[in-house]
């Protein structure tokens, strides 16, 4: 279907959908089974507003205008698909102007949805046109560290959650990189910010536990820390071949959108090697042990649980039972810190015969955030790769989510943040042309058992098919799995119906209840 990708895009066409006659309904007819069907069906899509931009508007329009915009982009889209008749018919030529004032306009409505939110502020001078919402808030003013929602007049027009609560505004803060935990927990012990989830640290859980008027909340987050390494280009071009994308690190100007021809390039054996030599020596245990047991306990010396999926978190009920079809695969990497960096070793030494602690036999470049986690963890896996013979070059950058994409870079770490329980919930991360796929990935094997996931799956099928596709994922050392985020959240105790939930946005996804 045009417009969509993914499994969506897969199994449905043009005349997949029926609607109503009241037309407050529509039924899609998929050509197979879609496990995930409630959740498939097709958004709204503010169109009457795209015609406007296509045609230079900058107001809002009427009802009656906005019904107008709508049956013109209906007209343009089945008129630029239009079969023409011979070119002998008398009509051929009054339909193929129809067909190129249709193609015209849906060429510029194309334009208009390509650049026209390419903007980085949001104020009373920006066109509303690009801010029309269907939901019970909508965007009032953005800036790149706070964007303000106001309520939405027209919410119960749009079928959105009614609204229940007596919320006016909702401001988001947010930083361009560096999070600072003990801030953060001293705005909301000073009131100054009202709510908070996120990384759970204990600089953040000591203060705001103890907080006054401050509810705080610990369970669990379906979030989780994890190493990605680099096989192969990004399927997403940072730049054009006109104008590439560059970066500049250490003084350098570095191409993103140069291919990439790092150490992991390829599933050769030497690449499946040398990535599974740098997995190795990153030190999972120490890493949770710090993030995971000693959030809610400073003094926690135990041993905090590692993870050992990328497709459940080990809240997950189905988590044992995938580790346990993948264990043969992942018995590596729950040996000792000792051990594995020997076996890192021993792999970098049979392409690097010389390779020895601090050797610097290959060099490895890093990508994080300024995370102070993110900096801490980049460091012990410094220290470790060098006894492996491994440099690790590690650049901490502000915009590292969108150098995901950076060809420059073989390995990256961040968190996947679940936001439904969808069964085809992974397919973007890993499949070969999938919206998630920045590392370069492509494996049809892999492909052919994530495909597996858009189809009719019982509880059994399913974790066998979860464990088919762990194999193959550990097996050519993709990603490593480092921990589950625990969860910790903290509110103004004078709001009510806030309902932590595990998934993400964890304390604000029912704004349309929340109240003071």
């Amino acid at each position: 279907m045009p417009g969509y990708g993914g499994a969506y895009d897969d199994h449905t066409r043009a005349g997949s959908f029926d609607l109503s006659d009241d037309n407050f309904s529509v039924t899609v007819s998929y050509d197979a089974f879609m496990p995930d069907w409630a959740i498939f069906g097709p958004g709204p899509g503010a169109v009457h507003a795209l015609v406007g931009l296509a045609k230079g508007k900058k107001v809002l329009g009427t009802t009656r205008v906005n019904a107008s915009y709508k049956s013109l982009f209906e007209d343009a889209y089945f008129g630029a698909m239009a079969t023409l008749p011979a070119s002998t018919d008398p009509d051929y030529a009054d339909e193929l102007e129809a067909r190129n004032d249709a193609r015209k306009l849906m060429t510029a409505m194309a334009g208009k949805w390509s650049t026209s939110w390419n903007i980085t502020t949001v104020d009373s001078t920006t066109n509303p046109l690009l801010l029309v919402a269907n939901g019970p808030f909508m965007l009032e003013s953005c800036t790149s560290s706070a964007c303000t929602l106001k309520k939405n007049p027209y919410a119960s027009l749009s079928g959105s959650p009614k609204v229940t609560g007596n919320l006016e505004k909702l401001i988001f803060k947010f930083t361009s990189g560096t999070l600072d935990d003990t801030a953060v927990a001293q705005a909301i012990k000073a009131g100054t910010v009202d709510m908070y989830s996120g990384a759970a640290t204990s600089a953040f859980w000591s203060i705001a536990s103890t907080a006054p008027g401050v509810t705080t909340n610990k369970g669990v987050v379906l979030t989780y820390e994890h190493l990605d390494l680099r096989s192969g280009d990004s399927i997403f071009p940072m730049g054009s071949q006109a104008s590439p994308y560059t970066i500049t690190i250490g003084g350098e100007t570095i191409n993103c959108d140069a291919p990439y021809n790092g150490p992991f390039k390829g599933n050769t054996q030497r690449a499946k090697d040398l990535r599974k030599a740098y997995m190795l020596v990153v030190p999972r245990q120490t890493i949770a042990n710090t993030y995971v047991g000693k959030v809610f306990d400073p003094s926690f010396t135990g041993t905090s649980p590692t993870l050992d999926s990328l497709l459940s978190v080990t809240s997950e009920g189905d988590y044992a039972k995938v580790v346990a079809g993948s264990s043969a695969y992942v018995a590596d990497f729950k040996k000792d810190q000792a051990t594995r960096v020997a076996m890192a070793l021993a792999l970098v030494k049979k392409y690097y015969p010389s390779a020895a602690a601090g050797s610097n036999s290959i060099t490895v470049r890093h990508l994080t955030s300024s995370r102070p986690m993110r900096v801490d963890n980049a460091g012990v896996i410094t220290t470790e790769a060098a006894k492996a013979g491994i440099k690790v070059e590690h650049s901490v950058r502000s915009r590292w989510s969108a150098e995901l994409d950076c060809n420059y870079f073989d390995s990256a770490e961040f968190a996947w943040v679940k936001t439904s329980l969808s069964q085809t919930g992974s397919n973007a991360n890993y499949e070969s042309d999938g919206s998630n796929n920045s590392a370069g990935w492509n494996d049809p094997t892999l492909d052919s058992l994530f495909s597996q996931f858009e189809k009719e799956q019982t509880a059994t099928s399913l974790i066998t098919t979860k464990i088919n596709a762990e194999k193959q994922l550990w097996s050519n050392y993709y990603s490593l799995p480092m921990f589950q985020w625990p969860g910790a959240a903290a509110w103004n105790s004078d709001i009510k119906n806030v309902l932590p939930n595990p998934l993400a946005p964890e304390v604000t996804w029912n704004p349309w209840a929340l109240s003071y």
